[in-house]
């Protein structure tokens, strides 16, 4: 395959006509393209929307709303951050315990670290989500909703593995009182995390608005 066949997928030099340079060789040509159709699936919520005669942007995709039929939106999303931040609380102040393994101990450290920036994630998509409301857009649906689960799991096994490290750090000395603190305050942190996924997986969203399409 020569070089202009091949970037024939990257819209400057398929849609203006323009030369492919000669220091582009079709290995970069494969790169580019990949790196354009990557662009593209992670901007293609943009199509959703549309103008209309003022130049106004019209969101004409999927809408999903939260069920308020037993719980408000108000009180399931106060639950969430109860759960959560007392996930954060726990994670924050076993940074703050003086057990051995946290002084100077990678394997001990590093997935604590790894915990602490998975739930600080979650607070993040969470902030998202509490300023949108019960009616979310499909994209802040897929970035927050569908991506709590997975990242508290992770951030369980990398608790998990905390608590691992620092029993096999204190294994030869014996455990002592802070390492037994250290670890009761992980446990907490994990039943925060289960528990927020618990009452998550308990409420129920549906779609309120399907995506428009150019046929209706």
């Amino acid at each position: 395959m020569n070089t202009g066949e091949c970037c024939k997928g990257i819209p400057f030099f398929s849609s203006s006509g323009a030369d492919v340079p000669s220091y582009i060789q079709p290995r970069h040509c494969a790169i580019l393209v990949h790196m354009e159709k990557k662009k593209k699936k992670r901007f293609a919520y943009l199509d959703d929307f549309e103008t209309d005669d003022n130049g106004n942007y019209i969101y004409k995709g999927t809408v999903y709303g939260f069920d308020e039929a037993s719980v408000t939106w108000g009180r399931a999303c106060l639950y969430l951050w109860l759960f959560l931040g007392a996930a954060a609380v726990c994670q924050v102040a076993c940074g703050c315990i003086p057990a051995a393994g946290m002084f100077n101990t990678a394997y001990v450290i590093i997935p604590y670290a790894l915990a602490l920036l998975m739930i600080g994630l979650t607070a993040y998509r969470m902030v998202n989500l509490s300023f949108t409301g019960s009616r979310v857009r499909e994209y802040v649906y897929a970035k927050t909703v569908e991506k709590f689960e997975a990242e508290l799991y992770i951030a369980i096994i990398f608790m998990g593995l905390t608590a691992l490290g620092e029993v096999s750090h204190d294994a030869a000395s014996g455990l002592n009182i802070w390492t037994l603190v250290f670890l009761t305050v992980q446990l907490l942190g994990v039943l925060a995390c289960l528990g927020f996924i618990r009452y998550l997986n308990a409420q129920v969203w549906g779609i309120v608005q399907k995506k428009e399409t150019d046929n209706g």
